[in-house]
């Protein structure tokens, strides 16, 4: 997928990102402080509620907490949602020599009509937020979460609209790569299996013993059940709020936020696209206009017909560009992760061998 050479488009994307990371430095100072509070409420929640908690109920101490932090989070939030607007802007005005000396008009048209698709402009309620949060931060630790937040939110759109997913500068096309763990324990039913994933990622509060294995791992991902969520529903769910994390030596150092539509509680779920799936658990939507992941595309998580968790990916990169198949590739951790997630995932599923009572 990554080109052998660098193009010009790829040294004018590096300037601008160095111009706009001009601006990223200052306003990460500024907002380090500010996040502590929220972050404290989010934290002090998780820690006191019982463990584990499959889903966060929404009682009035749920609300209480939730909206003193939004409270709280406001000053942050007003920075963390006007940067990305000033990144899009300020890359598009730098853009402009480029686009007319290079006469790339009809590239420029063509690559927005490949973003199309993905050009949706979703939001997170504030209760979602709150409970990915939480989430998110007892999988980690506070001290540990606030160094990884902030300056890591601010490179985001950076990375994202201006060194990968740039339609001004880049030949964008839908570009697909896969990733799988290792054949998983054939002594556990599918249906096992899929508790020991759904536990490391969906669940709201772990218990204190999976949650020291995870918080070691090189990664961390959250993707929360919606409020009202039944494991009896035959839909899938409506989209939620994820939050992916890097916790170790992944090279791809960002906090991100995803869509993520639920499928794991259907057995044996259709996957959108995969054609090796046995099982579809998530579906992960990346829309161009979320400035909070790097990546824009279709992202599956699926149990395969090899009894493998593959992760593959329908991304929008530059084709014509090594910086942005290279940035779009260090998403290739997930073949070290899953070296690393295995055994957990057998040794949850081994404790959930009930399961299989119930059929596979």
């Amino acid at each position: 997928l990554v080109r052998s050479t660098y193009t010009l488009g790829d040294l004018y994307a590096v300037v601008v990102a160095s111009i706009c990371c001009l601006f990223a430095v200052p306003l990460t100072l500024i907002t380090i402080p500010l996040t502590f509070p929220p972050f404290f409420v989010c934290w002090f929640y998780g820690l006191v509620k019982k463990k584990p908690t499959e889903v966060l109920q929404r009682t009035f101490g749920f609300y209480f907490a939730c909206y003193t932090a939004g409270i709280l989070a406001i000053p942050a939030l007003t920075l963390l949602f006007l940067w990305p607007w000033i990144v899009f802007i300020l890359n598009f005005l730098l853009c402009i020599p480029y686009i007319v000396l290079g006469f790339r008009y009809c590239k420029v048209i063509n690559s927005w009509k490949v973003l199309y698709p993905w050009l949706r402009v979703g939001g997170f309620s504030i209760e979602e937020l709150f409970a990915a949060f939480v989430g998110s931060i007892w999988r980690q630790g506070l001290c540990e979460y606030l160094t990884q937040f902030t300056h890591k939110f601010y490179l985001s759109p950076i990375i994202k609209w201006v060194m990968i997913t740039n339609p001004w500068l880049f030949k964008l096309e839908e570009m697909y790569f896969n990733q799988w763990t290792p054949k998983l324990d054939g002594s556990c039913c599918d249906k096992a299996l899929v508790k020991g994933v759904t536990t490391i990622v969906t669940q709201a509060l772990q218990s204190r013993r999976v949650r020291k294995i995870v918080d070691e791992q090189m990664f961390s991902v959250h993707y929360t059940f919606p409020p009202h969520f039944s494991k009896d529903s035959p839909e899938p769910t409506p989209p939620s709020i994820g939050v992916q994390t890097p916790t170790g030596t992944i090279g791809r150092n960002i906090v991100l936020l995803t869509h993520t539509i639920n499928r794991f509680h259907i057995e044996n779920a259709p996957a959108v696209r995969s054609t090796l799936s046995k099982w579809a658990l998530y579906e992960v939507r990346l829309n161009f206009f979320n400035p909070y992941h790097h990546l824009t595309g279709l992202v599956e998580v699926n149990l395969t017909h090899e009894r493998e968790i593959e992760h593959p990916l329908w991304c929008i990169a530059g084709s014509d560009s090594r910086l942005s198949t290279m940035l779009m590739n260090l998403s290739d951790y997930f073949f070290a992760y899953g070296l690393e997630v295995e055994p957990l995932i057998e040794h949850i599923a081994s404790e959930h061998g009930d399961e299989c009572n119930h059929g596979a």
